[in-house]
């Protein structure tokens, strides 16, 4: 007999593996130890699964230590959802998705006040936005995604940022506007991440 609940749990566990969150980057340069500790811990989780529960928790800690402060907040829901990516239970991982989902909107929430820095608007725009476009297409973060690549890319930082990093959010923002239907936006993108770096994109583009 069919059971929707079986299937959904099923989709969730062939979409996460096949297209979770597998990278985020690390951009800003922070003077905090604790905060540069954290992004070296999640660094590490982004490769080997087995760092990714202390890393997390280790970011609740400095996030918790800091409620103002959206960077701790967008780096410990990036590694909720490296959890949900790394889990074996599909409830489990839901459940983790969706708390990183929670914790990544809490800290665009805090990073589009007033007086924000900029370069720190730009951080979470593309932690949260990178991380977004890699999730399953089913939970519909790919609007999110865009969104927050779009005004990262029209930021005055973007283009300090390493080339690896500006290919990476391009070519992510090629791949959700082909998504979308909008093949002349994903065009431009493409053309623009390939004339900063070819081999990241290429990794990108082919998971269209």
């Amino acid at each position: 007999m069919h059971k929707p609940g079986r299937t959904l749990a099923r989709l969730f566990l062939i979409g996460l593996v096949i297209a979770g969150p597998r990278a985020a980057w690390c951009y800003g340069v922070h003077a905090d130890p604790e905060i540069r500790e954290m992004i070296a811990r999640f660094d590490r989780a982004k490769a080997d699964p087995a760092t990714v529960d202390a890393a997390f928790d280790f970011a609740r800690h400095v996030a918790a230590s800091r409620p103002a402060d959206p960077i701790p907040l967008v780096y410990e829901g990036s590694l909720a959802a490296l959890m949900a990516r790394d889990g074996w239970l599909p409830w489990i991982r839901l459940a983790n998705l969706h708390r990183g989902l929670d914790l990544m909107g809490q800290a665009a929430d805090i990073a589009a006040r007033a007086g924000t820095p900029a370069s720190q608007r730009l951080e979470v725009e593309m932690v949260r936005g990178i991380t977004c476009a890699q999730i399953p297409t089913l939970f519909g973060q790919g609007s999110v995604a865009r969104r927050d690549l779009a005004r990262a890319y029209r930021s005055p930082g973007f283009p300090t940022m390493s080339p690896g990093d500006r290919a990476t959010a391009l070519a992510w923002l090629a791949v959700l506007a082909h998504r979308a239907g909008d093949d002349s936006a994903s065009a431009r993108y493409l053309r623009a991440a390939r004339s900063v770096s070819p081999g990241v994109v290429a990794t990108i583009w082919s998971r269209r």
